[in-house]
């Protein structure tokens, strides 16, 4: 999945939906998920997602005080799970 498709993805998933903000300190943990290798850099894939999160899921990213992320290749799925909480 190239980076300005996820980026917009993600931030149209997000806005479509009805959420309530997310207040106090968050943790987040997300793993990518691609069916074939994946060229990209997790920094930027973590960046997209919190960035498409903002101000929707959470009033600023840097409530995230905790961030676990991960990537799985060749997987039998593609998109993103995500599990957000308070610590």
């Amino acid at each position: 999945m190239k980076k300005k498709k996820f980026n917009r993805e993600a931030v149209e998933f997000f806005k479509n939906k009805k959420w309530r903000k997310e207040t106090g300190n968050i943790r987040l943990s997300a793993i990518f998920h691609f069916y074939n290798n994946c060229s990209c850099d997790i920094d930027n894939l973590a960046k997209s997602l919190l960035d498409s999160m903002n101000g929707i899921i959470y009033r600023d990213d840097k409530q995230i005080k905790k961030l676990l992320l991960e990537i799985i290749e060749n997987s039998f799925i593609e998109g993103i799970s995500i599990i957000i909480g308070k610590i």
